[in-house]
């Protein structure tokens, strides 16, 4: 017998609302994503893509609603326990200082380690496993600070695996990136869900990227839920003029069979033909 949508959940989000000071944000969103799965959120610039990603890190309290964890509210969890659980990597990959790389990925492993303990071998077992995933062990010894954009995300990644995590949350991973880095660090993502079974969910900004990897989607528009299920069932003309007013053409990726996102231009642009 199949287990229910409920027993699957990895991350339940109930009806979350969240804001800003006085400025609403999200508006009772809820929905879940299952174990194992690599999911993503799309959706217009403001629609809350960023502010529910925090909410289920617990970086933001909601006003309502709640998230819960393997059915744990996270409210409730400790700080220790909750970065057992989630890894997260923000849109901003910047490193102020010059830290090393191996000393970054080090970093994940302060949530097993207690107040001065050392790192002992399965810590050092744990960052070798991090390096050697995201191929920056050879880049161990260089300063953070002198590498380039697609490097640094595969660092933070390696900080964010170190920690041994089952969730990550990831905020634009591939944003400020070229074509060829985007999917370096996609592919990355996709092998980690794939072979270690690491429930993701992404904030992505292209959408045709998120069609290629993403099991499922969440379109969100205006701090609300607008449209959840594959990419084929999320990624249509319709919604899309929706959320983010735009008139698109749906096509099938000749190679994939995903669904593919070009827009229609407008008037001052000749029309080939």
């Amino acid at each position: 017998m199949p287990r229910s949508e409920t027993a699957q959940a990895h991350i339940q989000v109930l009806g979350v609302s969240c804001a800003y000071g006085a400025h609403p944000v999200l508006a009772g969103v809820t929905l879940q994503v299952r174990r194992g799965e690599f999911a993503g959120i799309v959706g217009p610039n403001g629609s809350g893509k960023t502010t529910l990603l925090r909410a289920i890190a617990r970086v933001l309290a909601p006003t309502a609603g709640s998230v819960l964890v393997d059915g744990r509210d996270v409210a409730r969890l400790g700080a220790r326990a909750l970065a057992r659980e989630i890894g997260a990597v923000a849109q901003d990959t910047a490193v102020p200082f010059d830290f090393t790389v191996e000393e970054i990925v080090q970093m994940g492993r302060l949530p097993h380690l207690g107040p001065l303990q050392a790192e002992g071998p399965r810590d050092r077992q744990a960052v070798e496993r991090a390096l050697a995933l995201t191929r920056t062990d050879a880049l161990r010894d260089r300063p953070v600070t002198g590498l380039s954009g697609g490097e640094r995300q595969r660092v933070l990644l390696a900080r964010a695996l170190a920690q041994e995590p089952r969730i990550l949350l990831l905020d634009e991973p591939t944003a400020h990136l070229d074509v060829g880095h985007q999917v370096e660090v996609m592919d990355l993502i996709w092998r980690l869900n794939r072979t270690a079974g690491v429930t993701v969910l992404a904030v992505l900004h292209d959408l045709n990227l998120a069609a290629q990897y993403c099991d499922r989607l969440f379109l969100l528009s205006g701090g609300r839920l607008l449209a959840a299920g594959t990419p084929a069932e999320v990624l249509t003309e319709t919604w899309i003029r929706t959320a983010y007013g735009a008139h698109t053409v749906i096509v099938r990726h000749p190679r994939t069979g995903c669904p593919q996102v070009l827009p229609l231009a407008g008037d001052a642009v000749r029309v080939v033909g």
